[in-house]
């Protein structure tokens, strides 16, 4: 499989924002060792998978969710496992890089796990980046607007929620995003059905109803995915998984959200055919208290 490794490196693949990118620090944690962020560009390009994780000092309010992605991707992918951290050893790892590089605000890392022939069959590397915010989702936009391909992607991997920049549908979607000025790209079944997007997960909310694609059907998996169900649940709505969202739902949708564990969730403004100056589907509604309550809720 191709891997485009700058942009595995890089981490901005499923991410396009207008609000500022954070910087790598200076230094990385390379199979356990500490060393500095240029020898990752030592590395030959492979396959490779990565999770990204926010951080306020050096803890993760989210680290069982995360590191529970981490072990079920390796598993779904058929990496051995075994010898790979466990949850605590990642997780003082995690602490050390993050003393060396002496950022105490709010930060992101990103565990990547990339196949090799050594004995582990695999490496990882931990990097940290940070922006100078001291919260943790300053400056951050609250509303996006997600572009919908006109081509079904054929052959949809059955591991299609792993999070991988490698994959050939991701080349799809990079290109739709140069040719439009959306934030994000709506993925998409062989039948059509919407999955989720390239830069989070999806809910769509009918009256007191939220759809959303259950993972074994595509859909992604987000750590901050149990705040969210919570926080929907306080607000008097039922979620419901489905195998992907089809016409019918997106006609009825009156708000549509969007949830990644990093950025938190936003509102999708709408979703627009990339060869029509005109939207396909509709502009959502925008229930200011109901996104507030929720917004509030899954605050970390």
């Amino acid at each position: 499989m191709e891997l485009n490794f700058e942009d595995i490196i890089s981490g901005e693949t499923e991410e396009r924002r207008s609000e500022p990118l954070p910087s790598r620090c200076p230094m990385v944690c390379l199979n356990g060792s500490m060393t500095e962020s240029s020898e990752l560009k030592q590395l030959a390009p492979r396959f490779a998978f990565s999770e990204t994780i926010c951080l306020k000092g050096s803890e993760s309010p989210l680290w069982k969710e995360h590191y529970a992605i981490i072990v079920e991707s390796m598993r779904a992918l058929d990496i051995a496992h075994i010898n790979f951290p466990s949850a605590d050893e990642l997780q003082r790892r995690i602490k050390v890089l993050c003393n060396k590089n002496r950022y105490p605000g709010y930060s992101e890392v990103t565990i990547t796990v990339m196949e090799s022939d050594n004995a582990e069959g695999y490496i990882y590397y931990i990097e940290q980046k940070s922006d100078g915010s001291r919260g943790l989702w300053d400056g951050l936009q609250t509303e996006v607007t997600l572009a919908l391909q006109n081509e079904v992607i054929s052959g949809i991997s059955p591991v299609h929620w792993i999070k991988t920049s490698n994959r050939a549908e991701m080349r799809v979607y990079d290109s739709i995003l140069r040719r439009t000025n959306r934030d994000g790209v709506c993925r998409q079944s062989e039948s059509g059905k919407i999955l989720d997007s390239t830069i989070g997960k999806l809910f769509f909310i009918c009256g007191r109803d939220v759809y959303f694609t259950k993972t074994e059907y595509g859909g992604l998996r987000e750590a901050m995915y149990g705040k969210l169900e919570q926080a929907m649940t306080e607000c008097g709505l039922k979620m419901r998984g489905t195998s992907g969202i089809d016409s019918q739902i997106l006609e009825r949708t009156d708000e549509c959200l969007l949830l990644n564990s990093v950025r938190g969730v936003r509102r999708v403004m709408g979703i627009f055919d990339i060869d029509k100056d005109v939207q396909t589907s509709r502009v959502f509604k925008k229930n200011g208290s109901l996104f507030r309550r929720i917004f509030e809720s899954i605050q970390i």
